[in-house]
């Protein structure tokens, strides 16, 4: 019976499964997870033009993209909560076997509420991941906390967040206005001093004309 080489089999059956694949990050809102995620929406819109659109023109120009919107209702637990209290305690215990190590603390609802509203507050752009896209450029717009007899020991909140659309700006230096063929169009501003204004109507003989054209209308009133 020939021999069968099981580590190399093992390794090369792991090689073969071990195909490049695209790993999905767990939910989090730039970095804070939550307990779950019982719902996501988000929302892709364009505004597109409602007035005519000559045959021929280029359409997309007609048409927008506006920033996304995610919509998130997420429940987290306290720290007082008794699946989260004996969690933390197998924790405790867990790191009570290491000299100098520090336990955890699970934040209290207030806390974690009042991380959230700082996040808001922040007004920076936030990375965001779901179960089905990584969104970028994002900025929490409101915070919306339910509070009923279910979850008065948890926390839960709507989050809604609007993408902040980044776009790169060029700037460039014109070239002399000499040398440009069109300078008055295309050349830069130049200063000329301090200029009069001057009224501009119609000729002297059309503002008689209608003078007298209203003086023979106030007669007949």
């Amino acid at each position: 019976m020939a021999h069968i080489n099981t580590t190399a089999v093992a390794v090369s059956a792991f090689m073969a499964l071990a195909e490049p694949v695209a790993v999905m990050p767990s939910r989090n809102i730039a970095g804070f997870k939550f307990a779950a995620v019982v719902r996501e929406d988000g929302t892709d819109e364009f505004e597109i033009t409602q007035h005519p659109v000559q045959e021929g023109a280029k359409v997309s120009d007609h048409a927008y993209r506006k920033p996304a919107i995610l919509t998130m209702d997420i429940v987290d637990l306290a720290g007082k909560f008794p699946r989260a209290s004996s969690l933390l305690q197998s924790v405790k215990n867990i790191f009570s076997m290491v000299p100098g190590a520090i336990p955890p603390e699970i934040p209290t609802l207030q806390r974690k509420y009042e991380l959230l509203l700082m996040l808001q507050n922040l007004r920076a752009p936030l990375k965001v991941v779901t179960g089905k896209r990584i969104y970028k450029n994002m900025l929490i717009q409101s915070l919306s906390v339910s509070t009923d007899k279910n979850t008065e020991h948890c926390l839960a909140i709507k989050i809604k967040l609007q993408e902040v659309i980044i776009v790169v700006v060029a700037a460039t230096t014109l070239p002399a206005r000499a040398v440009q063929k069109h300078a008055a169009k295309t050349g830069q501003t130049t200063n000329t001093g301090t200029k009069q204004a001057e009224a501009v109507g119609a000729p002297d003989n059309m503002q008689q004309s209608q003078l007298d054209a209203l003086k023979e209308a106030g007669k007949k009133l």
